[in-house]
């Protein structure tokens, strides 16, 4: 998480601590869930000690691992590297941990504040509070730049911060020409094309691992209540409330899951802009076919926004809100990149509009 590294007049820096890769921690769990394996099928008898409590402890960590494998890697969010408020040009810029030479620009002209989110975390025992220092774009959107435990700290943070943060700065950021190369951007002056698929097979296998876990779960429930009768009743009561709660809501997460990951592993996206309107496209991967067209008139568009904040730690889409209505016209997810790779693209759109529609003071 993003801690304050340098302040001054002219820079502030906030830096988020790297850890573990993704590649290391994967290769760490699968030579547990080997380990585990191997020690199942070859060592000793399950009731010879002490091999009993190391094949307990390798196969809950093996059940762990694979929920770890399910949660972390296909639904969180990389964090971004660093944020360096720059008082003098007038922007934040947002890099990322992975390539620090990725950035994303945030206006000091399109802050409307800084405020603290508070954060609780509930144990048996007592409350932990966390406090999220971030800014909010005058188009709704946020971005978490700072976590502390302590209160005052970043009250103090913050308060240190406003003053350098000047508004009326009229200064533009960086012309944003590179984009991902996860990104194919196409198109000519009369139309811009941005071309994208999402990764979806490692997520297949996930979901796939994850289906024979809830599977698992619900036969040994069902297996409990009507099958083992030496189930005492008090245990079916408790294992019958497990199958209800847990059962039903892994079930919605799952079904919910597949839904969006179909539609990742059997189609590509496209969005274009012109000078009278911006359409969003989606296609079949195999046979090209057309299977959404959305279009909308550039003087419909309120504002594109995106935002990234640790507490809600998911992958979000870029939205387009309405100008009247402040309502969400289409939601963009793009599930390969990055949250600054993102804003990368938050930017392009708005950039791309003010050339195609000539308006110079649009505010989004």
């Amino acid at each position: 998480m993003p801690d304050l590294k340098s302040h001054s007049t002219k820079q502030t820096i906030f830096e988020s601590k790297k850890g573990c890769s993704k590649s290391f921690l994967l290769i760490l769990f699968s030579f547990i869930t080997v380990s585990g394996i191997v020690i199942h099928l070859i060592l000793p008898d399950f009731n010879s000690m002490p091999w009993a409590p190391i094949k307990v402890t390798c196969w809950m960590m093996s059940f762990f691992i694979f929920i770890i494998v399910f949660v972390s890697f296909g639904t969180l969010n990389e964090q971004p590297g660093s944020y360096v408020f720059d008082h003098e040009k007038g922007w934040v810029a947002i890099h990322s941990i992975t390539n620090p030479s990725v950035i994303g620009y945030v206006l000091y002209a399109e802050i409307l504040k800084l405020d603290i989110h508070i954060e609780s975390r509930k144990s048996k025992n007592s409350t932990t509070y966390y406090y999220n220092g971030y800014l909010e774009k005058k188009d709704g959107s946020k971005w978490h730049f700072v976590r502390s435990q302590n209160k005052d700290e970043v009250v103090k943070i913050i308060e240190d911060l406003l003053p350098c943060i000047k508004t009326d700065l009229s200064t533009s950021a960086p012309i944003q020409d590179e984009l991902s190369n996860k990104i194919e951007k196409l198109g000519n002056k009369v139309q811009a094309v941005l071309h994208w698929q999402n990764k979806a097979v490692f997520r297949t296998i996930q979901l796939i691992i994850y289906s024979f876990i809830y599977l698992g779960f619900i036969g040994f429930c069902l297996l409990a209540l009507f099958v083992f009768t030496e189930t005492p009743a008090g245990a079916k009561i408790v294992v019958g409330i497990f199958l209800l709660l847990f059962g039903s809501l892994l079930g919605y997460a799952l079904v919910t899951a597949f839904k969006r990951n179909l539609k990742n592993l059997f189609r590509k996206f496209a969005l274009a802009i012109n000078s009278a309107q911006l359409e969003y496209y989606e296609f079949n991967k195999l046979t090209g076919k057309q299977k959404k067209n959305v279009s909308f008139p550039l003087n419909s568009i309120g504002t594109i926004r995106y935002t990234y904040v640790s507490w809600e730690n998911i992958k979000k889409p870029i939205e387009v809100i309405a100008k009247d209505k402040n309502e969400k016209m289409v939601e963009i997810h793009i599930d390969a990149l990055s949250p600054v790779e993102c804003l990368q693209i938050e930017n392009w759109l708005q950039q791309t509009i003010r050339e195609k529609t000539g308006i110079t003071d649009w505010t989004v």
